[in-house]
C-alpha cells in the first residue's frame, strides 16, 4: 500500500511539473491569452499556487499592454474604419477587464488597467469629426446631383454625430427636413429581353412594392428615380434519364385434377413464370428565369444601381414504356405510357405552371429588394 501511495504521489508531482512547464513555455512564446485561459479555472476557484498567481499577473499585464498598443495604432490611423474598430473593441475590453478583476487572488494594484473612459473620449472625438465630415460630404453630393440617396445617407450620419456629442445645432429639425425632402418618388417600368413578352404580365402582377418612409412607388410625372424591371432570361429545358427495369410474375395458365388424402378431387393451378422489360423514363422539366433591376436617376438618366436575380422552377415526371415481354408481369400500380419515349418533346409539356411559379419566386425577391433599396 505504501508503495502504491508513493507511486501515485510521484506521478502527481510529475504531472504538476509538466503542467507548470508547459504553461511557462506558452508564456515565453507570447501567447498570453492561452496562459490566462489555462489558469482561468484555478483563478476562478481561488486555488492558484503562488507561482501560478505570479504568472497570471504577468500574462494579464502583457495582454493588456498588447491591447493598449493596438488601440494606439487604431487611433493614430487616418482611416475611419480603424477608428470605428477601435471604438467598438472597447466593449470587449470592458468585459475582459471585469473578468480579470474577478480573480480573487489577483492583486489588482499590480495591474496597469486600460482606462476605458479615456479611450472612449479619444475615439469619440475623432469619430464625431469623422461622421460630421461624412455628413457634410453627403449633403454636398445631394446638392450637386439631387440624388436623394445621398440625403438619406446624410440623415443616418446625423444619428452618429449626435451619439458622439458633437455640437451640431438643430439635429431634430434637420431630421424632420431630411425625412420630408428625402422621400423618393419612383416609377416602375417592365421590359422584356427574353423574347417572351407575354410573360411580363406575371411580373406586373406580382411585383407591387409597399411604400415606406423613404420610398413612394407609383406613376409620377416627374419621379426622382425610374426603375426598369427587365426580364432577361426565360428558358425552358427538359432532361431525361432512362432505366431498364425487368419485372417478373407467376400467372395461372391451367388447372389439373388431383385426389387428396380423403379421396376427394381437387383442382390445382398450373403456373407459368413471365417477365416484362420496361423502360422507366424520369423527365425533369424546368424553367430558368433571370430578372435585372436597373435604377436610374430620372433627372440625368444616370444608372445608379443594377442588380440581377435568378431563380429556377422544376417538375419531375416518370413515364414507363413496355419494351418486351408479357404486360401481366407489370405490377398493377405501375402506370404504363403509350408511344415512344424518344419521340415525345418539350412541346408536349405545359410549362405554364412552372413559368408562373418561377416568376412569382423571382418577383418576391425583386419586390423585397426594391422595398429595402
Amino acid at each position: 500500500m505504501r508503495i502504491l501511495n508513493f507511486s501515485f504521489l510521484f506521478l502527481l508531482c510529475i504531472l504538476m511539473f509538466v503542467g507548470c512547464t508547459t504553461t511557462e513555455k506558452i508564456f515565453e512564446k507570447g501567447d498570453y491569452a492561452s496562459v490566462i485561459n489555462r489558469l482561468n479555472y484555478k483563478a476562478t476557484k481561488g486555488i492558484l499556487e503562488d507561482a501560478d498567481t505570479a504568472l497570471l499577473e504577468k500574462s494579464i499585464q502583457r495582454k493588456l499592454d498588447r491591447e493598449r498598443l493596438w488601440l494606439e495604432q487604431k487611433l493614430a490611423s487616418k482611416e475611419g474604419e480603424d477608428w470605428v474598430a477601435g471604438y467598438q473593441h472597447l466593449d470587449d475590453l470592458v468585459e475582459l477587464q471585469v473578468k480579470y478583476a474577478s480573480y480573487i487572488q489577483l492583486d489588482k494594484r499590480n495591474i496597469n488597467w486600460i482606462d476605458i473612459r479615456k479611450w472612449d473620449l479619444a475615439f469619440g472625438n475623432v469619430l464625431g469629426t469623422y461622421h460630421k465630415d461624412n455628413f457634410d460630404k453627403l449633403y454636398e453630393k445631394y446638392s450637386e446631383s439631387k440624388n436623394k440617396n445621398y440625403l438619406i445617407d446624410a440623415y443616418f450620419e446625423l444619428d452618429k454625430v449626435e451619439h458622439f456629442h458633437q455640437n451640431l445645432l438643430n439635429i431634430d429639425s434637420l431630421r424632420s427636413v431630411f425625412t420630408k425632402e428625402g422621400l423618393r418618388n419612383m416609377n416602375i417600368d417592365f421590359l422584356d429581353e427574353s423574347s417572351d413578352l407575354y410573360q411580363l404580365r406575371h411580373l406586373r402582377y406580382f411585383i407591387d412594392p409597399a411604400n415606406s418612409k423613404w420610398s413612394n412607388f407609383g406613376t409620377f410625372e416627374d419621379p426622382d428615380f425610374t426603375i426598369n424591371v427587365v426580364l432577361e432570361i426565360l428558358d425552358k429545358d427538359e432532361q431525361r434519364i432512362q432505366n431498364l427495369v425487368e419485372y417478373s410474375n407467376d400467372i395461372i395458365v391451367d388447372y389439373e385434377i388431383q385426389t387428396d388424402n380423403n379421396g376427394d378431387e381437387v383442382q390445382l393451378p398450373i403456373t407459368q413464370a413471365i417477365t416484362a422489360l420496361v423502360n422507366e423514363v424520369q423527365i425533369e422539366y424546368s424553367v430558368d428565369a433571370e430578372v435585372r433591376v436597373d435604377i436610374y436617376l430620372h433627372s440625368s438618366k444616370q444608372l445608379v444601381s443594377s442588380e440581377s436575380f435568378r431563380r429556377k422552377s422544376i417538375a419531375l415526371e416518370i413515364e414507363n414504356y413496355i419494351l418486351d415481354g408479357n404486360i401481366q408481369a407489370v405490377p398493377p400500380n405501375l402506370r404504363l405510357s403509350s408511344g415512344n419515349p424518344n419521340t415525345n418533346s418539350t412541346f408536349d409539356y405545359d410549362y405554364n405552371s412552372l413559368t408562373e411559379d418561377v416568376l412569382e419566386q423571382i418577383s418576391e425577391v425583386v419586390e423585397g429588394y426594391l422595398e429595402q433599396w
